[in-house]
């Protein structure tokens, strides 16, 4: 049991070290999967735009990909904020008190925290790829730094050339960690709501063993 329960909860301050903690709970092998795929493909990609020196090309694709991951941050961030209200509405908070004491395994963290930092992670990738798409979408637009006024015209295309393949993976990976997590968050709902049911159940079992059995009444009259 987690004694200091309360100094545990408010032990993280940022929702960055919610996610560090929230990155040695249990990974789907099937998500790994599909992380190292996509990134072999990623790399593929931008070598087939550094070793010709296609700059407009790695431009276009990082372009398409902030275009295309800003768009659905936007639209995907007000179903999680919905689903998210929903489900700590509906908490109970006997129950998420309980939960808060007890361990999870052998992480080192609660149940209560097992639960809410599986959702709190997929909000912070959210934010991070819509803050690097919107990045890049207005970096394009304003266009101020002209670097070939400061160096020969090789280096800056080699520099534009590895910027653009820069970031353009990284978008793209980002963008492919944050639909990959949306199928982990409507399962971590559903896992959440189990774990709450059982919970509840088997703390509502124990309150009832603890308690002492009622004497019966004697009918017996003098």
């Amino acid at each position: 049991m987690i004694e200091d329960w309360k100094h545990d909860l408010l032990s993280e301050k940022s929702l960055w070290q919610v996610f560090k903690k929230s990155k040695s709970l249990e990974k789907s092998a099937f998500n790994q999967g599909v992380y190292a795929f996509s990134f072999l493909f990623g790399m593929i990609a931008c070598a087939f735009w550094i070793v010709p020196g296609k700059i407009d090309e790695a431009a276009k694709a990082a372009i398409l990909v902030a275009d295309t991951s800003f768009d659905l941050s936007v639209q995907i961030l007000g179903f999680l904020i919905g689903g998210f209200a929903i489900f700590t509405t509906l908490a109970d908070q006997r129950l998420m008190i309980n939960l808060a004491k007890v361990p999870m395994g052998d992480s080192g963290i609660s149940v209560f925290k097992n639960v809410f930092f599986n959702f709190l992670s997929v909000f912070f990738i959210y934010i991070i790829t819509l803050s690097l798409s919107f990045f890049v979408k207005i970096f394009g637009v304003i266009n101020s730094v002209n670097i070939y006024n400061v160096f020969s015209e090789e280096v800056s295309n080699n520099i534009l050339l590895w910027f653009n393949c820069l970031l353009f993976f990284l978008i793209y990976f980002m963008g492919i960690v944050a639909v990959v997590r949306i199928k982990s968050f409507i399962w971590n709902i559903y896992q959440a709501f189990l774990t709450c049911l059982i919970a509840g159940h088997v703390f509502e079992e124990a309150a009832a063993a603890s308690k002492p059995p009622r004497r019966r009444r004697s009918t017996h009259k003098g």
